[in-house]
């Protein structure tokens, strides 16, 4: 079977999908992926060819600012409208024609993408092409007492709180007008009928065939109400293409708690966020502190903290350091939160962007984090958040368990199942069976 992957060019909505690539490539079919500029060598390093954007703009939060100096005056909603519709909506319209054309080329079969990936509906509706959608994080599907999306909220107690949920989805709802546009623009295009601003929300869940929701229902807020074509797969982790190396020996060796600090791979450039105060809040005692930068400002930070309680690394192989960690400090990153609770690691969480708050308040509700819901929490708040996590045995048992069920899920074996039920023809580890 001939299958198209596409991802918009982040590393949260690209990585979980290496794997399935993996994994279909293994079972003898023929992929492709369609990706940003920047994303193209990644692809190839997967030994899967690269279908770079042709008319579509690569917008990331790294460029954003360069392309739309006007972004850096907006403030809340206005922001939220105006990324919504130029990171989200705007590129609509390039996606579809893009892969119109590709079509010609590359006669695909299927379509795999990232949840966020809205061409994904045309292709659906308006090419007769069954779509897959992996949802890298929370779900932004209005359903029952779900609050809404993007401002970090929990489940509403009691009246109060629905109303409060009533007037943050108006808001949410009039942030969208500007990239409903955008939207109905390419729908246009592809002669098909406008859609209705709530209808963002659910688009998604109407044009897949299945949703492969990363994650679990014991870290996700309930949803008697999810789609019928939901199916949670666990941690959907990157797949790994280099060799690890072997881990500082101090890590195993080391007689104290072993913290982990890590802000993921994209919001990294500046490290006074949670890098620099996690170290000054922790070292100098019993504490091991392994700070993992992707490689922004590693030399510097090892200048400014040169401590035998502190080890600064480009990157480090977690699935090894996992293993040695009593808690993990991250803005909340839902691939790495993923695998530290599969190595039953309890988490200290500050993040607001990029829907990090919504992952974060998921994992405080579910009793496995705690949130300090800041951007740039101070020294005295992360070691008081530590300390927290350390004393809290309830967490910590709680974080045993999710990553004992999180055990039970075989990610990638999920969906290659899903696959060969709706098609039981193909090549699969099923086949034999149908």
């Amino acid at each position: 079977m001939k299958i198209l992957i596409a991802t918009m060019p982040f590393a949260g909505h690209f990585n979980p999908l290496t794997g399935v690539a993996a994994r279909l490539l293994d079972r003898g079919h023929e992929v492709a992926w369609y990706t940003a500029p920047s994303f193209v060598h990644k692809v190839e390093r997967l030994g899967v060819p690269a279908l770079p954007y042709r008319r579509a703009i690569e917008v990331t939060d790294e460029n954003i600012g360069e392309l739309y100096p006007e972004r850096a005056r907006l403030r809340g909603p206005e922001r939220l409208a105006f990324d919504f519709d130029k990171v989200f909506a705007a590129p609509v319209r390039d996606h579809f024609l893009d892969l119109q054309e590709i079509r010609e080329e590359y006669p695909f079969e299927l379509l795999v993408c990232d949840s966020a990936f809205f061409a994904s509906a045309l292709v659906a509706r308006a090419l007769d092409v069954p779509v897959y959608a992996i949802n890298p994080g929370p779900s932004v599907h209005p359903e029952g007492d779900v609050p809404p999306p993007f401002f970090g909220l929990r489940p509403a107690r009691g009246p109060i709180g629905r109303v409060r949920d009533r007037i943050v989805w108006r808001l949410v709802l009039g942030s969208l007008k500007r990239g409903l546009t955008s939207f109905n623009e390419a729908f246009a295009v592809a002669g098909l009928p406008a859609v209705e601003r709530r209808d963002v929300f659910l688009i998604v869940e109407q044009t897949a065939r299945r949703v492969f929701q990363s994650g679990i229902p014991e870290t996700d807020f309930p949803r008697p109400e999810a789609p019928p074509n939901t199916v949670y797969v666990g941690a959907l982790l990157p797949q790994k293409t280099d060799a690890a190396a072997p881990l500082d020996p101090r890590i195993a060796a080391w007689n104290g708690k072993v913290v982990v600090v890590s802000q993921g791979t994209v919001d990294n450039r500046d490290p006074s966020k949670l890098i620099a105060p996690t170290i000054e809040a922790l070292a100098g005692g019993d504490t091991l502190v392994v700070a993992v930068t992707a490689g922004s400002g590693t030399a510097e930070l090892r200048r400014r903290y040169p401590l035998p309680s502190v080890i600064i690394e480009d990157f480090i192989d977690f699935h090894q350091l996992f293993q040695h960690a009593d808690v993990f400090v991250c803005n909340g990153g839902h691939g790495s939160v993923m695998l530290a609770l599969q190595y039953r690691v309890p988490l200290l969480l500050a993040g607001t962007r990029e829907g990090k708050n919504d992952i974060n308040a998921r994992l405080a509700y579910n009793g496995v984090a705690v949130d300090l819901r800041t951007e740039r929490p101070s020294p005295r708040r992360i070691a008081a958040g530590v300390a927290r996590v350390l004393a809290d045995r309830g967490l910590q048992e709680r974080a045993r368990e999710t990553g004992a069920i999180l055990d039970g899920y075989d990610s990638l074996g999920l969906i290659e199942a899903a696959l060969a039920e709706d098609f039981p023809r193909v090549p699969g580890q099923h086949k034999e069976s149908t």
